[in-house]
Order: structure tokens, then C-alpha cells, then sequence
């Protein structure tokens, strides 16, 4: 199974999503990935990328109380036996659309997909942890930690760095795919400047499979996100 995550960055100056969108969709394509977990996506975004990307099925909705605004939408390659999906969102009331927990500046969610590969059951979880909230990430690796069982992937944008105590906690118990080829980390995010200067916050874990590959996919410039993707192949 290949697996990607790919923060596209919502559409937003200085470079909107219409100078990105061709350069994003070649960017999957590329990748020939089985599925794929990108973060910032607004509803227009992913109807682009839903229509670039033809032979993917997508799940998710928004974060906000009517299910609009930036997703953290899956795409599963079509032939890929769904069995069940959904989305909650992180705090004490998980089910509750749009609600916000802790010290985070925004609702926060994950959304999901439980498949069937090679006659097993997998869960492929994608979330976008707060970028202010430092007890909001924490608690959020503690929400995951309880829910998530293997076989299973989580990947996304968790705002936060390896050594950071949300990714050294969810380490206890998940291989970090990038780390477990390499034996360290390249950084994620560019802010469309390219290189690896910035902060790994672009993660990849799995637990119950095995990492044959994983790369930090680098294509540009142009740049079609701020941050670069990272892929995976992992097996059962």
C-alpha cells in the first residue's frame, strides 16, 4: 500500500490555489499512491482535485459546525474495498461538528477510512493537529491513542516536530515511516521557498505493517503547497 500525505494549503494569497492546482494533481498522479491524506482542503479544492484525480474516491467533510470549511479529506484509489469511513473532531465531545477543545485556535478532526487490503482490515486515520495549541496537540495524541488499533496508518500535518512531546508519545506505540528507512528526518514545511530548512511537521506512522519506502516527495518550483508531501510504502 502507498500512502500519501500532502497539506495543500487552503486557497490563500501569496500563491492561490489556481497557480497550485496543476501542479498538485501531476504531484499525486506522480506519486501513483493507494491513497491519499490531504490536509487544508477547502470544499472548491477538493472538487478540483476530486475531478484531476478520476480514479479516486473521496471521504471526509469540513471542521466547521455545518461541515464546511478546510477538510482533512481521503482519497482512495478506486477497486480498494471501503468498509466503513467517518470523521470526529478532537475534545471531549468528539461527535459534536465544529466544537474546539483545550487551548486550540481552531476545531480540530480526524477523518478516516477502514479498508480491506490483502484480506485485512486497515485503518488509514488523517488529521491537522493546532498549530498554537500545545496541550491541544498532546491531548489529541492521547485521543488518537486510545481509538486507533493496528493495523493501521496515521498520518498529516501534526504541527509538531519529532521531538516534540505529542510525536514522542504516539512513537511509543507507532514506527515513524520516514525515520524507520533513514534514521532521521528532512524538513516539511518551505513556506514555497523549497529545501528542507524548515520543520519536520509532516509525519507518516504506522503500526502492524511493515515500511518498505518512505520519501519526502520534493517537486517545484513552482511549489504546489508550502509544505512538502510525504510517501510511503508499507506492507502487511
Amino acid at each position: 500500500m502507498r500512502v500519501l500525505t500532502f497539506n495543500l494549503r487552503c486557497d490563500m494569497p501569496p500563491v492561490g490555489w489556481s497557480q497550485r492546482r496543476a501542479d498538485a494533481s501531476a504531484l499525486v498522479r506522480h506519486c501513483e499512491p493507494d491513497v491519499v491524506g490531504f490536509q487544508e482542503a477547502l470544499p472548491h479544492q477538493r472538487a478540483d482535485l476530486e475531478h484531476d484525480l478520476p480514479d479516486y474516491q473521496a471521504y471526509g467533510i469540513g471542521r466547521d459546525a455545518g461541515g464546511g470549511g478546510e477538510q482533512c479529506c481521503l482519497f482512495v484509489r478506486s477497486g480498494i474495498e471501503l468498509l466503513s469511513q467517518g470523521t470526529f473532531w478532537f475534545g471531549p465531545h468528539p461527535d459534536r461538528p465544529g466544537s474546539r477543545a483545550w487551548d486550540a485556535m481552531f476545531p480540530r478532526i480526524c477523518s478516516w477510512v477502514r479498508l480491506l487490503w490483502s484480506g485485512r482490515e486497515v485503518t488509514v486515520a488523517n488529521v491537522h493537529l493546532d498549530h498554537e495549541g500545545e496541550t491541544a496537540r498532546q491531548q489529541a495524541a492521547a485521543q488518537l491513542a486510545s481509538w486507533l488499533r493496528p493495523p493501521c496508518v496515521l498520518m498529516g500535518d501534526f504541527n509538531a516536530e519529532p521531538d516534540s512531546v505529542a510525536l514522542t508519545n504516539l512513537r511509543q506505540w507507532l514506527t515513524d515511516a520516514y525515520f524507520c528507512i533513514h534514521g532521521g528526518w528532512l524538513g516539511t514545511y518551505h513556506e514555497f521557498a523549497g529545501g528542507h530548512d524548515g520543520p519536520c511537521i509532516d509525519h507518516i506512522l504506522v503500526s502492524g505493517l511493515q515500511v518498505a519506502s518512505a520519501e519526502v516527495v520534493v517537486s517545484g518550483p513552482p511549489y504546489p503547497s508550502d509544505h512538502h508531501p510525504v510517501l510511503a510504502t508499507l506492507d502487511l
